[in-house]
């Protein structure tokens, strides 16, 4: 009888989220860790397999094969937070992880569309999102990981402003952008 109900909250949930975004559905594991209520952390993360798999096939990123493998793993999940397994932690880093993908995926995706110029406050999102799951890496990347983020993360305003200040805050982003983009390919396999 179990297996039945939370079939059917499965399915109810899957179909209720395709109007959710990812950023919504991550928002609401800020407040869920291991030991929160397991019907609320297996209705979330269901949901959340739908958004990654959503957000994954929006286009082509360089992190979309990444962001669709975390689909696997949070079905992986799924039963061990029924089951009262999930421990040591296991779904911040899983939501951590598909924070660094999304960011750094949509990030990709600006990088091949040409120009940043008016982009800033976007930049500065997917940014964020990144520097959410910069504690995966270890202590010498995450620092010089996280360094990387604030000088770019000082200069994406500059963006939005037009003018030759853009331009030049444009010129000056693109390489480091780039870098980073190596780091997370490097450091997400």
């Amino acid at each position: 009888m179990k297996k039945i109900i939370c079939i059917i909250l499965s399915l109810f949930v899957f179909s209720a989220v395709n109007a959710q975004s990812i950023d919504e559905v991550l928002g609401r594991f800020d407040q869920l860790n291991d030991d929160s209520d397991k019907t609320e952390l297996t209705t979330n993360l269901t949901s959340l397999t739908a958004a990654v798999e959503k957000e994954a096939n929006d286009g082509e990123g360089q992190f979309k094969k990444q962001l669709l493998g975390q689909v696997g793993n949070i079905k992986n999940i799924i039963p061990m937070v029924t089951g009262g397994t999930a421990k040591g932690g296991i779904i911040q880093k899983l939501i951590q992880t598909i924070k660094m993908l999304v960011g750094a995926n949509r990030l990709s995706k600006m990088l091949g569309g040409g120009s940043l110029l008016g982009k800033g406050a976007g930049l500065a999102g997917n940014l964020n999102m990144m520097k959410a799951g910069a504690s995966l890496f270890g202590e010498k990347e995450s620092s010089g990981f996280t360094s990387l983020i604030g000088n770019i993360s000082g200069s994406t305003s500059k963006l939005d402003g037009g003018g030759m200040a853009a331009k030049a805050a444009e010129t000056a982003l693109k390489p480091q952008l780039g870098n980073l983009m190596g780091m997370v390919g490097k450091l997400m396999p």
